[in-house]
C-alpha cells in the first residue's frame, strides 16, 4: 500500500467515492472541508497560506488580515 492509497483527510485506504483536488490529492467527500473554519466544501476552493484547503470565505478574510498587516 502507497502512500496514494490513502484519503488525504482521514488516511482511510481509498475505497468508495472520492474527490480529488487540484494537487491531486484524494478526500472523502464529507472529509472535503476548509481547514480553518470546517465548512464542507462543495464548489470554489481555494488554498491557504500553509497549502490547505480554503473555503472561499476564510481566503477572503486572510487576504483582509494580510492587507492590514
Amino acid at each position: 500500500v502507497t502512500i496514494n492509497s490513502f484519503f488525504q483527510g482521514c488516511k482511510a485506504i481509498l475505497v468508495g467515492d472520492m474527490v480529488e483536488d487540484t494537487k491531486g490529492l484524494r478526500y472523502h467527500p464529507a472529509c472535503f472541508s476548509c481547514a480553518s473554519c470546517s465548512t464542507r466544501i462543495t464548489s470554489a476552493y481555494t488554498y491557504d497560506q500553509h497549502g490547505r484547503i480554503a473555503c472561499e470565505a476564510c481566503a477572503r478574510k486572510q487576504v483582509t488580515i494580510d492587507l492590514q498587516v
